[in-house]
């Protein structure tokens, strides 16, 4: 969506609401566009945008689906814990499945380590373990834990509007410029 008043070229953002939460419903996979899971990405999206980001919840609900139906790229930040190492395995599965029955050119960007505490042999165990992972690349940029990040979640407000000066703020805009960086790099 495109929201009046907005200069070229400004980094606009539309943030989410609970009650988009309460509609996503449940999403037959066989069924197409009709349905309202877009069969593919839309026609003029990337003439609009460089980027567009959809920070879906962490389910496999309506919401996420239809994102990565819409989506070019998944960026997958994957938490420093064994839950989230374990529910890796079901998010690739998820985007394999979106792959093979939505949208065909969905590729995987590379996973985010995030929440890592360098200090701990754990994280650095699991850290070692994403990055030994065949055919996905981890990105450099680790984002460590801030309280910061759990008040910008309350906040609705992006870590880097909410404590631009933070480290997460910081590591956030090095992740930034390490994507824009790799499509420099490719040309694109």
């Amino acid at each position: 969506m495109i929201m009046p008043g907005w200069p070229p070229g400004a980094a606009r953002r539309l943030p989410a609401t609970h009650g988009a939460r309460s509609r996503g419903g449940s999403c037959a996979w066989g069924r197409r566009a009709e349905s309202g899971v877009p069969a593919r990405r839309r026609d003029g999206a990337r003439a609009t945008f460089d980027y567009v980001l959809f920070d879906t919840p962490p389910s496999f609900g309506f919401q996420t689906i239809s994102a990565l139906a819409a989506a070019g790229e998944v960026l997958i930040p994957v938490q420093m814990s064994g839950f989230a190492i374990r529910g890796l395995k079901e998010v690739l599965r998820t985007v394999h499945l979106v792959r093979g029955r939505l949208n065909p050119d969905l590729a995987i960007l590379g996973i985010v380590p995030t929440f890592v505490n360098l200090r701990t042999r754990f994280s650095r165990q699991l850290l070692d373990g994403l990055c030994e992972l065949a055919n996905i690349r981890v990105f450099a940029t680790v984002i460590t834990p801030t309280v910061k990040l759990q008040e910008t979640s309350l906040a609705g407000i992006p870590i880097t509007a909410y404590a631009s000066s933070s480290k997460a703020a910081a590591a956030y805009r090095e992740l930034a410029g390490e994507i824009a960086g790799d499509e420099v790099a490719a040309g694109v």
